[in-house]
C-alpha cells in the first residue's frame, strides 16, 4: 500500500471515502481503507464502491430525489478531476502543499453547485448562510424548519427526553454533530399517534448536507476554502487559478535539482526514439542519469521526480537492446507517474502498453493495470464491457489490443532511434487489412475436412478451412466439406464461423457490398449448432449472428437463427448493442433517411465511434483514440473529402431502402420481442442509457411500442440528458419528437399507469 505523502493528487477511493466520511455514510466498509492509496486500480471498482458507500446509503437515508442529486455532482466531480490529474502535473509538489489549492481552485465549484442544487429543488436556508463560518449549520436548518413546517413544534414536544436531549446537542455551537442513523430514524422519533405532517424527505435532504458542512467546518484547515465557497455562493469573481498556482511551488523543487538541470535536458532530448544517436551517446547518458539519480537522492523531495528517472532509464535500456530491462523500469515509471505526472501520465502509459506487449511473453499483468488506467483517465474505453470488477485478464483486455499494442513498437521506437550496434526484434507488425494475392492457391483439403488453415501474405491469420470458403463464398467447396464430415461448430482465431459468415453473404449494410447470396445460410444452417456457436461474437468487430441476421432484412432469416439457438438478448458491434435495439435504428433509418446521414456525420468523434475505427482498420492509424481522431482530422482536411463520405452514404441508405422496407423490419422486430428480447434493456446510443422503449416512443412506432409494454416495458426508466442532466422518460421523448401516436397511447394508459404505482 502506498502512503499518502508519496503522490499528491488524492486518488478516486480517497474521493469517496472522504466524502462517506463526511456525510457519515461510509460505515465500516474496510475495501475503503484497504484500496484508498491503489493508483492502478480497475475503474469498475471505483464505480462500485461509489454505488456502494454513496449511491446506496444516501437512498436509504434520504430518499432518491436527494441521493440523485448528490450522486449525480459527485460523479461529474469525479470526471472532470479524472481530467485534471491527467493534464497539471504536480511533480515537486507534496500532497500537504497540493490539497489547499485544490480545495480552492477545483473542490469549491461542487459544493456551490450541491448547495444550490439543493436549495433549488427542496428549498430551506439560503445556501450563503449554511457556510457562515461562526454558525452551526444544522442549527441554521433547525430553525428555518421551525418558522416553515407549521408541525415541528407539534412534533418536537412528542418527543422522549433522549431525542429533545439530542437535538439540543445539534444546535449548539460545539456541539454534536448528527449522525446520518439519526436523521434516517427522526421521522420515527415521535411518540404521539397522530404523526405530524412533516416533509420529512426535505427535512432529511438538508439536514444530511448541514451535518457534512458542519463536519467540514469544524476541521481547522477547512476556514480558506469555506471562504471561498460563501464569496463563490454570492457570486464573486474568482481569479485564483490553480495550473499556475502549481507551476509557482513547483518552482521551488526546480531550484533543488538546478545542479543537474544540464543532464536532465540531455537525457530528455538524447533519448528521443527517432533522433540518430552518435557513438559516445550511450556512455554519456549513462553517466548522467547516475548524477540525476544521486542528486535526486540527496534531497527530501527527490522521490517527486522518481518517476521521470525512472521513465528515462526505461528508454535506456530500450534503446541499449534491453526489452525485459526496459520493461521493468517503465513498470515502475508507469505507477509512480499516476496521480502526479499530469501530461506525461499518457506517454508513460502508451510507450510501457507497447513495450510490456512485445515482451517475447507480453507482461499480462502490466497491461492490464495499464489498459485499467487509461480507462480511469479517459484516454481510452474499456474494451470489455462486464461492469462487474475483475482480477482475470481477459476481463479487462482482449487479444487484440495486445497485437495492436505490439504493432506501433517500431513506430514509437524506429530502428534509427537505437544506440549504434544495439536493436530489438518483435517480429512482423500485424497491422492493415489481411493480403491475400491469389486466392486460388487455397485449395479444400477433402482429406481433412476440419483442417486449419493461414490465410495472408504478409501478416497472418488461422481459421478453419470451412471458415474460409464460406467467407470467399465458394459453394462447391463448402458443400463438399460439409458432406465429408466438415465440423460447423468451429471458429477462426478472431471468432468467425461459417454460419456467421452465411449471414454476412446476406448482409444488406456490408460495405463493400455482400452477394446477398443465400444459398451459403440455406445449406449451413441445415446443420445442429452448439448454442456457443450461434452466440459468439467475433473480436474486433463485435459481429453477432443474431444482429448479421437482422441486418439481412428477412424475417424467415431472424426465426431460423433464434431457432437454431440465438440469444435474442446478446450484445454485438462495437458498441454492444442488441438485435432489438439495431432493428429499431433501421426502422428510423428507412422513415427517415437524413437521420441516418446525421447519425454517421455527428459521432465520428465520440469515444465510441473511435473505437469503432480503430477495430475496423486493425492499427492503421495507431493504437490511442487520440491517432485516431487526428488521422481523422487530417483526412477531412483533403478537400474531396467530404464529397466521396456523402456519397458512400447515401448509396448505403439506398441499399438499406432498397433490400429493407418498414414492414420486414417491424415484423423482425415482432419476432425478436416475441423471443424475449429485452425492451428495456440499456445502451450507449443513440444516447446513453436509452433504451429500445425508448427508441420506439421517439420513432412514433405505436404498434411496437404497445407490443413492448405487453411484454414488460418499464415506463419508469429514465436516461440522462447530457445537455441539462435531468432525468427524461418517454412522455418527455415523445413529446420532442411529435410522437403523436405513441403520445396518444401514453396519455391513454397514463392514470392507470400511476394508480399502480408507476
Amino acid at each position: 500500500m502506498q502512503t499518502s505523502h508519496e503522490f499528491p493528487y488524492l486518488t478516486f477511493i480517497e474521493l469517496i471515502r472522504v466524502l462517506a466520511r463526511t456525510l457519515d455514510i461510509k460505515y465500516s466498509n474496510k475495501a475503503l481503507d484497504d484500496k484508498a492509496y491503489e493508483r492502478m486500480i480497475d475503474p469498475r471498482q471505483i464505480h462500485s464502491l461509489a454505488k456502494e458507500c454513496i449511491d446506496e446509503p444516501l437512498k436509504r437515508c434520504i430518499g432518491q430525489p436527494g441521493a440523485e442529486i448528490v450522486a449525480r455532482i459527485f460523479t461529474r466531480m469525479r470526471a472532470e478531476y479524472a481530467q485534471l490529474v491527467a493534464q497539471v502535473g504536480a511533480d515537486g509538489v507534496t500532497r500537504a502543499d497540493l490539497l489547499p489549492l485544490l480545495l480552492k481552485g477545483f473542490f469549491k465549484q461542487y459544493l456551490v453547485d450541491l448547495l444550490n442544487e439543493i436549495h433549488t429543488q427542496f428549498g430551506g436556508p439560503s445556501p450563503v448562510t449554511m457556510v457562515t463560518p461562526r454558525d452551526n449549520t444544522v442549527d441554521i436548518v433547525l430553525t428555518w424548519v421551525s418558522k416553515h413546517e407549521s408541525e415541528w413544534e407539534l412534533f418536537y414536544k412528542s418527543l422522549d427526553k433522549e431525542w429533545k436531549d439530542r437535538l439540543s446537542a445539534w444546535r449548539r455551537l460545539e456541539g454534536d454533530i448528527p449522525s446520518s442513523q439519526s436523521i434516517q430514524l427522526l421521522p420515527q422519533a415521535s411518540n404521539s399517534q397522530d404523526q405530524p405532517s412533516i416533509n420529512w424527505e426535505r427535512l432529511q435532504v438538508l439536514l444530511l448536507i448541514a451535518r457534512g458542512v458542519e463536519a467540514l467546518k469544524r476541521q481547522s484547515s477547512m476556514g480558506a476554502f469555506f471562504e471561498a465557497v460563501r464569496l463563490s455562493l454570492w457570486g464573486a469573481v474568482d481569479s485564483f487559478d490553480l495550473s499556475t498556482s502549481i507551476k509557482t511551488l513547483q518552482s521551488k523543487h526546480g531550484s533543488q535539482v538546478s545542479s543537474v538541470l544540464k543532464d536532465i535536458v540531455r537525457v530528455h532530448d538524447g533519448l528521443e526514439g527517432d533522433t540518430q544517436k552518435p557513438e559516445q551517446l550511450q556512455g554519456e547518458l549513462r553517466l548522467s542519469l547516475d548524477r540525476i539519480r544521486n542528486i535526486l537522492s540527496s534531497i527530501d523531495s527527490g522521490y517527486t521526480s522518481q518517476y521521470w528517472l525512472d521513465w528515462h532509464e526505461a528508454r535506456w535500456h530500450l534503446l541499449s537492446g534491453d526489452l525485459k530491462t526496459a520493461n521493468d523500469f517503465y513498470r515502475k515509471a508507469a505507477e509512480d507517474c499516476l496521480f502526479r505526472a499530469g501530461e506525461n501520465q499518457q506517454l508513460i502509459i502508451n510507450e510501457s502498453l507497447v513495450v510490456a506487449a512485445a515482451q517475447s511473453r507480453p507482461d499480462k499483468v502490466f497491461l492490464k493495470h495499464l489498459k485499467n488506467a487509461c480507462i480511469t483517465f479517459g484516454y481510452d474505453i474499456p474494451s470489455v464491457t462486464d461492469p462487474t470488477p475483475s482480477n482475470k485478464f481477459n476481463d479487462t483486455v482482449e487479444q487484440w489490443e495486445i497485437e495492436q499494442w505490439k504493432a506501433q513498437f517500431y513506430r514509437l521506437f524506429p530502428q534509427q532511434g537505437f544506440f549504434p550496434g544495439c536493436s530489438v526484434e518483435v517480429g512482423t507488425p500485424r497491422i492493415g487489412p489481411l493480403i491475400i494475392t491469389d486466392m486460388n492457391k487455397i485449395k479444400p483439403d477433402y482429406k481433412n475436412p476440419d483442417r486449419t488453415i493461414k490465410i495472408g501474405d504478409i501478416r497472418q491469420k488461422r481459421m478453419p478451412q470451412l471458415v474460409w470458403f464460406a467467407e470467399i463464398e465458394d459453394f462447391d467447396a463448402t458443400n463438399n466439406l460439409l458432406k465429408k464430415g466438415a465440423s460447423v461448430d468451429c471458429f477462426s482465431e478472431s471468432d468467425d464461423s461459417p454460419i456467421l459468415m452465411a449471414l454476412q453473404a446476406l448482409n444488406v449494410t456490408n460495405v463493400p457490398f455482400s452477394s446477398l447470396d443465400r444459398r451459403f445460410f440455406d445449406l449451413i444452417s441445415q446443420y445442429p449448432h452448439t448454442p456457443e456457436t450461434l452466440n459468439k461474437r467475433t473480436q474486433k468487430k463485435r459481429l453477432l449472428p443474431i444482429i448479421s441476421a437482422v441486418e439481412t432484412g428477412q424475417p424467415e432469416v431472424v426465426e431460423k437463427v433464434l431457432a437454431m439457438g440465438a440469444d435474442p438478448n446478446g450484445r454485438g458491434k462495437t458498441d454492444e448493442q442488441t438485435a432489438l435495439n439495431v432493428c429499431l435504428k433501421y426502422i428510423g433509418y428507412i422513415k427517415c433517411p437524413a437521420k441516418f446521414m446525421s447519425d454517421h456525420r455527428e459521432v465520428k468523434f465520440s469515444p465510441a465511434a473511435l473505437d469503432s475505427i480503430r477495430r475496423y482498420l486493425a492499427g492503421v492509424y495507431g493504437h490511442t483514440l487520440a491517432e485516431q481522431k487526428r488521422a481523422i482530422e487530417a483526412r477531412e482536411k483533403h478537400p474531396r473529402y467530404g464529397q466521396f463520405r456523402q456519397k458512400i452514404l447515401e448509396i448505403m441508405i439506398g441499399r438499406i431502402n432498397e433490400y429493407m422496407s418498414l414492414e420486414s423490419m417491424r415484423q423482425i422486430a415482432g419476432i425478436l420481442i416475441d423471443a424475449g428480447a429485452d425492451v428495456n434493456a440499456e445502451h450507449r446510443s443513440p444516447l446513453a442509457g436509452y433504451t429500445p422503449l425508448m427508441l420506439a416512443a421517439e420513432l412514433n412506432e405505436r404498434k411496437l411500442f404497445e407490443h413492448m409494454l405487453v411484454q414488460g416495458g418499464d415506463l419508469k426508466k429514465t436516461y440522462v440528458d447530457p445537455r441539462t442532466a435531468r432525468a427524461v422518460d418517454c412522455w418527455e421523448i415523445a413529446n420532442y419528437f411529435n410522437s403523436y401516436e405513441v403520445s396518444t397511447v401514453l396519455t391513454d394508459i397514463a392514470p392507470y399507469w400511476r394508480t399502480s404505482g408507476g
